[in-house]
């Protein structure tokens, strides 16, 4: 996972801000490294966590937040609904469920498969041979030897 502020600005993760010619030259490069490793974004767009003090600036969100497929499927949440710690960032909560946590995939129900319809069909299922594929051992001629 990746997080963080680093001011690389891209419209994917606030297509409502406005962007500076140098802000458009200089994100777009993270983005597309991050798509190559097949990381996605993380943070919900438009989903503010930077709000400034001041009150002269554009509230924006963080610029980095990214994770792999494989920790994707772990993460449960990602919310900044914790109050301010009195910077101009807010805390963001990024919950993930323990891989032992996480729900087994169902298993076929095999009672309810209807077998008369499905046995002439598995019975005269033939998987081609390939043709880089070496016949089997006891395979002579085009019929088959024990």
């Amino acid at each position: 996972m990746v997080v963080g502020d680093l001011n690389i600005h891209n419209p994917r993760s606030d297509p409502l801000r406005s962007f500076s010619s140098r802000e458009i030259t200089a994100s777009p490069p993270y983005f597309a490294k991050a798509a190559e490793a097949w990381f996605a974004l993380l943070n919900t767009r438009r989903e503010y966590t930077r709000f400034s003090l001041a009150g002269k600036a554009h509230p924006s969100v963080i610029d980095l937040a990214f994770t792999n497929p494989l920790l994707l499927l772990m993460v449960k949440s990602w919310e900044s609904s914790l109050p301010a710690t009195g910077s101009d960032h807010i805390p963001i909560a990024i919950i993930l469920a323990s891989p032992s946590l996480t729900q087994n995939p169902t298993l076929p129900r095999w009672d309810d498969t209807n077998w008369e319809t499905l046995a002439p069909i598995i019975r005269n299922f033939m998987i081609p041979l390939s043709l880089n594929t070496p016949p089997p051992k006891n395979y002579t001629n085009g019929s088959q030897s024990d």
